[in-house]
């Protein structure tokens, strides 16, 4: 199991922690959700071991340690500085659960119900946009604008 485990946080930080500045940084376009595609197919191809990580009976140090690489991902081993502390709104530990707990959650509701028709791509796109535009505009109750 723990190579299992150990092959994810591979498999994230090639596919995603170097694209981060294409994701949230200055480089980010309409298009910037693509960059997350690769990574949430190796996710679709490997649920049999996602399924019951992510579950509510899942194991609580894969989800501890998802945290801490989320952490050092988004404010150590970024190409770029993503997070400024001085405005952040909120302490860097409590960002990090709710953002790896949210995308987690999105991608633990795809993989568990068999009757959806979202692919990779659209998984990719959701999250994306709940976390760049926030929930309240993803969920149409504030305007972006």
């Amino acid at each position: 199991m723990e190579k299992c485990v150990n092959e994810i946080f591979e498999e994230a930080e090639q596919k995603l922690i170097h694209h981060l500045p294409h994701i949230f940084g200055d480089e980010r376009t309409d298009k910037s959700y693509h960059y997350l595609v690769p990574f949430i197919r190796f996710i679709e191809d490997n649920q049999i071991i996602m399924k019951p990580l992510l579950g509510p009976n899942g194991d609580p140090t894969f989800q501890a340690k998802l945290r801490k690489f989320m952490q050092a991902a988004l404010f150590q081993r970024s190409p770029v500085t993503l997070f400024d502390p001085d405005k952040m709104m909120v302490p860097p530990l409590f960002l990090v659960a709710y953002l790896s707990s949210a995308h987690m959650g999105v991608i633990y509701e795809w993989l568990n119900n068999p009757s959806s028709e979202e692919t990779a791509e659209d998984i990719a796109r959701i999250i994306y946009t709940i976390t760049y535009e926030g929930p309240l505009v993803a969920g149409g109750v504030k305007s972006n604008e």
